[in-house]
């Protein structure tokens, strides 16, 4: 080994590599199962100084470890839940789509409070693709904004990003059911399928419309 363990931690590398191995539960690890069951911070801070791939791999094993020993999902179940669903609602309520400089009074005050600012958009977009003769007042707004190259580049770029990040949440909760099989998937799950392929909707349309009214073939098909 290259790094520098404690002893306890070489004792829980060995012992959980042995269960990988073996499915043989040590005593050592039994007692910490019992004294801290399978909470993360617990045994991250057990971990400490190690890397953060070899801690993961490490917890991945010591749960399956304690749920060979107990036969009992529901508190790995609930612990994974609590987990991922932490790291999706992080995710969700930090997207760069729900900026402030995307809320267009004239846009959201056709949609409930909550709605994300820039799929208000594109439903006000798919409106207005019907008839670009004659636009009031704020689909002339809109497409003012289409007219924009720096914005129309920004929008696409963070819509993008936004899409990384939920893809990276949807990696965690696909890993977490190949990792435990038994791990239930929330709904938080396909929410998060749902979200990505209304945001590659967006990108599609924005596209076309910005196509449709400068007559450009951009980077974005």
């Amino acid at each position: 080994m290259n790094n520098v363990y404690h002893i306890t931690q070489i004792r829980m590398i060995r012992d959980l590599e042995e269960f990988s191995k073996k499915q043989i539960i040590s005593g050592f690890v039994l007692k910490y199962l019992k004294e801290n069951g399978i909470e993360k911070t617990k045994f991250y801070e057990f971990c400490s100084g190690m890397t953060r791939k070899q801690t993961r791999s490490l917890h991945k094993i010591l749960v399956n470890a304690y749920y060979y020993h107990t036969k009992d999902n529901n508190e790995i179940d609930l612990q994974i839940r609590y987990d991922l669903e932490d790291a999706y609602f992080t995710i969700t309520n930090n997207l760069i789509t729900k900026s402030t400089e995307y809320c267009f009074p004239s846009v959201l005050n056709k949609y409930r409070r909550d709605i994300n600012p820039v799929r208000a958009l594109y439903f006000d977009i798919l409106e207005l693709e019907f008839d670009l003769e004659h636009p009031d007042n704020n689909q002339q707004f809109i497409i003012s904004k289409f007219y924009d190259q720096i914005f129309f580049k920004k929008l696409m770029h963070d819509i993008e990003t936004d899409i990384n990040s939920l893809e990276k949440i949807e990696y965690k909760f696909n890993d977490a059911k190949k990792s435990y099989p038994f791990f239930t998937l929330p709904l938080s799950f396909y929410h998060t399928q749902e979200i990505i392929k209304d945001m590659k909707k967006w990108i599609k349309t924005f596209n076309d419309f910005y196509r449709k009214i400068n007559g450009e073939n951009l980077i974005y098909d």
